[in-house]
């Protein structure tokens, strides 16, 4: 993967009553322009590496304890990791 682009996934705390849908819609209304996927534990997000970064501190100050995150190694729609 380059070091411009960056994938990250964005996972909801069991604990948390957040949705992965409320999730997206929070990174959609950010207007980043990152594409992002839903998932069954959050999302994937992925954009150029600063865009990705600045979108994960926003998503940490709103929902300190509820999101993790890490990089992930592959596109989001690498063939290798998507059944679609």
């Amino acid at each position: 993967m380059s070091d411009e682009r960056e994938t990250r996934l964005f996972m909801i705390s069991p604990n948390s009553m957040l949705t992965p849908d409320q999730l997206v819609r929070t990174v959609h209304a950010m207007n980043k322009g990152v594409k992002v996927k839903e998932t069954c534990y959050g999302c994937l997000v992925e954009g150029p590496k600063a865009v990705v970064l600045d979108v994960l501190a926003q998503l940490r100050k709103k929902y300190r304890n509820e999101v993790f995150s890490k990089p992930r190694a592959y596109l989001t729609s690498d063939p290798r990791r998507c059944r679609a």
